[in-house]
């Protein structure tokens, strides 16, 4: 079984075609803050922009209650 450590905090996906090809992880190292937030919507506008949709799975706790407080869950697929 991983350890706290090596379970990420979200997984980013990319949606395309209706399909979910992962991208990568964003690992407990990461911040959890504001910063974190303000890349995974610039991501999300970038992916927007080409037609695909960028979605977070496997959302830890901590992460989530930043998404909703922020308002943008729905938004990132949550």
């Amino acid at each position: 079984m991983p350890g706290v450590e090596e379970v990420p905090r979200a997984v980013v996906v990319l949606v395309v075609d209706g399909r979910e090809v992962p991208l990568g992880a964003v690992g407990r190292a990461t911040r959890c803050d504001l910063a974190l937030v303000d890349r995974l919507l610039r991501m999300r506008l970038a992916a927007a922009r080409l037609g695909w949709f960028l979605a977070l799975r496997e959302v830890d706790a901590v992460l989530q209650e930043l998404l909703d407080l922020v308002g943008v869950s729905a938004c990132l697929g949550v």
